[in-house]
Parts: C-alpha cells; sequence; structure tokens
C-alpha cells in the first residue's frame, strides 16, 4: 500500500473511530498494521473517550490554532481573559526558542493578554533560572532543560508548581500527560506529581552502515582483531567502542584516505554535552559521583 493510500486509510479508519462505527480493537489492530505509532493512537482513544462526555471539540473557527479544544475554553477565549496583563519567558536562545516565540502572536490574540520572551544562550540557562527564582523573580515560566529537574525539587517547597490543577481546569488547553512515552513521563514526575510540560523531546539514535558491515570481508577482519563475531548492529556500548575503533584508521571506502569509525555532535555547550553524558554514563554513574547520580 503507497503511503498516500495508507494517510487515507487512516483518515478513513480515526473518522469511523471517532464516529463510533467501529470498535476500539478493530481501529488499534487496523492501524498498528499500518505503521500508526502507540503515541498517536493514544491520543485519539483519549480524545474518543473525553469527546463523549460532549464537551471536547475536534476544532473551533474562532480559535483554529487548538485541537482538540473544549468547549468551556472556546466561551472563555471569547471575553478575552487575559487583557491588560503580561507574563515573562525565559526560553533557549535557539530554533526551539524560536518555535514557541511563533506562537506568542496568535495566544495574545487569542486571550488578550501580552508575552515578554528573553532568550538565554544554553551555556547559561541553567545560572539565569536559578538566580530568577531566588532573588529577582521576574518570570513566570521557564523553558528548562530536564536534566536541571533534580534543582527544581531542592528546597522543601518545590520552585516550580505541580500542573494537574491546570489540566483538570476545562476552560485551559486539553492535554493528556498519558500520551508521553513512560519514560519521559517519569522524568516529569517528582513524588507522584507531574511538573511542566514537555515542548521538545529528544533521542539519541544510532545511525549505522550496512553496506560496510554487512560486507563479510569487515566482519572477517573484525573478528580476528576483536577475538568475537561482529556485532550488526552494536547493541552495548563496548561493542559500539569496538566498532568505531576497528573502523577507524584505514581506508575502508576506497576513496585513499584513512577513515574514522564514528562520527558524534561535539561542539562544546552544544550537543556534545548530552553525547558525552551517554557515553560516559555507563562507565561512572554511581553514588560516589555527584555529578552523575541524584538518588533524593
Amino acid at each position: 500500500m503507497s503511503h498516500e493510500r495508507s494517510q487515507e486509510h487512516f483518515k478513513e479508519l480515526t473518522a469511523g473511530f471517532l464516529a463510533g462505527k467501529i470498535s476500539r480493537r478493530h481501529f488499534i489492530g487496523q492501524a498498528v498494521k499500518l505503521g500508526i505509532s502507540a503515541a498517536v493512537l493514544s491520543r485519539i482513544i483519549s480524545f474518543r473517550a473525553y469527546a463523549a462526555e460532549g464537551n471536547l471539540l475536534d476544532s473551533s473557527p474562532d480559535f483554529p490554532n487548538e485541537s482538540p479544544i473544549t468547549k468551556e475554553r472556546v466561551a472563555f477565549l471569547k471575553t478575552k481573559p487575559y487583557k491588560g496583563q503580561t507574563i515573562n519567558i525565559m526560553v533557549l536562545k535557539a530554533t526551539v526558542g524560536d518555535g514557541l516565540k511563533h506562537w506568542v502572536p496568535f495566544w495574545e490574540e487569542q486571550t488578550g493578554g501580552k508575552v515578554n520572551v528573553a532568550e538565554v544562550p544554553i551555556d547559561t540557562l541553567h545560572q539565569q533560572i536559578f538566580s530568577d527564582l531566588q532573588t529577582t523573580h521576574r518570570y513566570d515560566a521557564y523553558m528548562t532543560g530536564a536534566w536541571f529537574y533534580g534543582d527544581f525539587f531542592v528546597p522543601k517547597q518545590p520552585y516550580i508548581i505541580e500542573i494537574a490543577p491546570f489540566l483538570k481546569d476545562p476552560k485551559l488547553p486539553y492535554w493528556d500527560p498519558n500520551e508521553w512515552i513512560p519514560a519521559m513521563k517519569t522524568l516529569y514526575t517528582w513524588e507522584n506529581k507531574v511538573y511542566g510540560v514537555l515542548f521538545d523531546g529528544d533521542c539519541q539514535i544510532l545511525y549505522y552502515r550496512r553496506d560496510i558491515f554487512d560486507k563479510p570481508e569487515n566482519q572477517q577482519k573484525f573478528k580476528d582483531k576483536m577475538g568475537y563475531d561482529f556485532p550488526n548492529p552494536p547493541k552495548t556500548m563496548k561493542e559500539m567502542h569496538d566498532v568505531a575503533a576497528f573502523y577507524t584508521g584505514w581506508d575502508w571506502n576506497g576513496d585513499g584516505q584513512n577513515d574514522w569509525g564514528i562520527s558524534l555532535h561535539a561542539k562544546v555547550n552544544e550537543q556534545g554535552f548530552f553525547h558525552f553524558l551517554t557515553l560516559a554514563a555507563p562507565y561512572v554513574c554511581s553514588p560516589n559521583n555527584k555529578y552523575f547520580w541524584f538518588n533524593p
């Protein structure tokens, strides 16, 4: 089935499911066959359950930038509820911060409120957030890093507030935290309460070249050098290190120059920080290393 046909079929399935014409089991089974992710299915299923209560709309012509949206929120926004109010937000000076800035004028138009956005580079983001929390109190919200989260809960009363009260209010944007993958939700949970809203969720992916991994001669050379069968693909840090070491220092692509076995984002104060954590963690995470170990 072509990609276009798959999309059309999924639209038909979704329409039938939301209209109550097909069962939940049939919908999930057919959607999985089309390769639809669990996250997408979870959102659609939770939407149908909420919509069954009669107050959730797929969209509103008056406020097209929110979907789904509750009837209570539609009525609430028509009153321009935040007219005359200003909120200050600190964001990361990067493309992810640009994403938030893009939506500011839409929010201001919908609510009547005003948003001031301050951009901060990643290398000083932690310092500026916690300096503001402890002294100046200029900002109402922060675009923070998930790896800062432990510091928000150092005082007995956390610096930030849980989001449950907001989620229970039908006048506020509809969102279901159960749509998160479990690992993400755990990261944002403290003492069984959820704090913060995911804005930019990243993952690290290891890409590898089948054209060189699948060559029998390379696999044999690896075994002769490393003493075990070529891991295709590597599944442990040791295997990845061995494969990278094996392909480093010789011309495996035939261009007349010696090559490298791995390429990483390694810019200081940028993505290199995250790769450093990933590569170092299996070797240094322990209760004795306060820089990697957080155990409240």
